[in-house]
């Protein structure tokens, strides 16, 4: 489960892990990680260790009792992130019954059709028809009849039509080829989708630590050398004794104390003045930021470099992803965020249609959320105004981001100022962010467009009635 208090910014992970904790929302086994985000079952394993460590995801009470894996995990030796669940002595189904319920009820979303059979996408018509009823055999409502589900009833319901859903889109010729083109589409487009959610500090060299505050000493050492002079104790016992003999007789005379010669006084060394300390505390600011403006400078043209090299290969996703970190590292340099947009932009135009048909059939199955993100997303490669306005609307339906609604709203109605469609929906955003003004104004717009379209009468009124 996710930690709360932690910024997904401040953990040093790149765009693929952070891609991974995204999807991460408290009750999601590894198996199906591997699922929403198409990566293999090591790589998976090796991210949610890392996050881990990192803090940023901690596993549930191992004391409690964990859900079991799905059976397509069992099957491929993938473990799940532990999960605490909710067993309940009184009901009729068994222990292990409920915790195999509540882990089909958890990953329902998340897994394809094919994955939630247990099947692959080459099984023929029998394999789907007998995974169906093998399911249907142990789970079918029927069964329960006068039992005790208790707050299983639900999850036994929600279940039950999932994997109904599955087998009827499957086991027809016609669905089953329209679902495969979504699942390609998907596919397709899931790489541009983790760089949308990754992070753009990956493998940023740290810079220059702080400099130490410069403070003067008696005897500043002369540059590019060190005080390394011993103690006079040493220095004394360590010197060379004199060859001459008058000489001998008074180092032995000072050594007993009978020296009649006082020592010549050293002169004192010079103190430097104000004036000069603060000359050197300058210089050495201005060479530690001399330090940093190089670093930072090496790093841009580092990732600039990197990303020309994958734009080169014809892999723009990678090469929008580096380009993204100098972009971060260089926020006010317009050339550069411009090369991205227009990286971004490339991407996108050449998966727009493949957005397009995701988005359609996430719509048709009531994925909301997912196709707002994916309209919005083929309107970036092909820029129209029936996608900017399908995108608003069902991140309404989704109850997503209001600001955004309106912006993709007001982007549909730029590009068609007379469609009363994308007033409609331009209107239903402003009332939904309680504009009711707003809503108004536009709602009459729309119905000078269209005099007759009952559907804005309803609007108009439902709005006035401020319900």
């Amino acid at each position: 489960m996710l930690v709360s208090g932690v910024r997904l910014r401040d953990l040093p992970i790149g765009p693929t892990e952070a891609f991974v904790l995204s999807r991460i929302d408290g009750s999601i086994s590894e198996a199906d990680l591997v699922t929403a985000t198409g990566l293999g079952a090591e790589e998976v394993t090796s991210i949610v260790s890392r996050l881990m460590l990192l803090g940023a995801i901690e596993p549930a009470d191992r004391r409690s009792m964990i859900a079991p894996a799905p059976l397509s995990a069992q099957r491929s030796g993938a473990h799940a992130i532990p999960v605490v669940v909710q067993l309940e002595a009184e009901s009729d189904l068994t222990p292990e019954r409920q915790r195999h319920l509540l882990q089909l009820d958890r990953q329902r979303s998340s897994l394809d059709h094919y994955q939630l059979l247990g099947l692959d996408r080459s099984a023929d018509a029998k394999a789907i028809r007998a995974a169906y009823y093998d399911f249907v055999r142990v789970y079918h409502p029927d069964r329960f009849f006068g039992k005790r589900l208790g707050s299983f009833e639900a999850p036994l319901l929600r279940v039950f039509g999932r994997f109904s859903e599955a087998y009827e889109t499957l086991h027809r010729a016609q669905s089953r080829t329209e679902y495969d083109r979504y699942l390609d589409a998907r596919e397709r487009t899931l790489e541009f989708d983790r760089y949308f959610h990754g992070s753009s500090t990956e493998s940023v060299v740290p810079l220059p630590a702080e400099p130490v505050r410069f403070v003067p000493s008696s005897v500043p050492p002369a540059s590019g050398t060190r005080d390394v002079r011993a103690p006079d104790s040493l220095r004394r016992s360590s010197a060379a004794p004199p060859s001459d003999p008058e000489a001998r007789r008074r180092a032995l005379a000072r050594k007993l104390g009978h020296s009649s010669l006082p020592p010549s006084a050293s002169p004192a060394p010079p103190v430097p003045s104000t004036a000069d300390a603060k000359r050197a505390a300058d210089e050495l600011k201005r060479r530690y930021e001399q330090r940093v403006l190089q670093a930072r400078q090496d790093q841009i043209s580092h990732y600039v470099g990197l990303s020309a090299e994958s734009a080169a290969r014809n892999d723009l996703v990678a090469a929008a992803n580096t380009l993204r970190i100098a972009c971060s590292l260089a926020p006010d340099n317009l050339e550069i965020a411009g090369d991205l947009a227009e990286l971004e932009r490339r991407v996108a135009e050449s998966l727009w249609e493949s957005y397009l048909e995701r988005a359609k059939y996430a719509a048709v199955e009531g994925k909301f959320a997912e196709a707002a993100e994916s309209y919005e997303r083929a309107a970036l490669g092909q820029p129209s105004a029936a996608s900017f306005e399908r995108a608003a609307h069902y991140t309404l339906e989704a109850n997503g981001d209001l600001r955004n609604a309106s912006k993709l709203a007001k982007q549909a109605v730029a590009l068609a100022p007379s469609s009363a469609k994308c007033r409609l929906t331009l209107a239903r955003v402003y009332f939904a962010a309680n504009l009711r003004e707003s809503a108004l104004a536009e709602l009459e717009r729309a119905r000078a467009l269209e005099p007759n379209q009952p559907i804005l009468k309803e609007w108009i009124a439902r709005v006035k009635r401020g319900e």
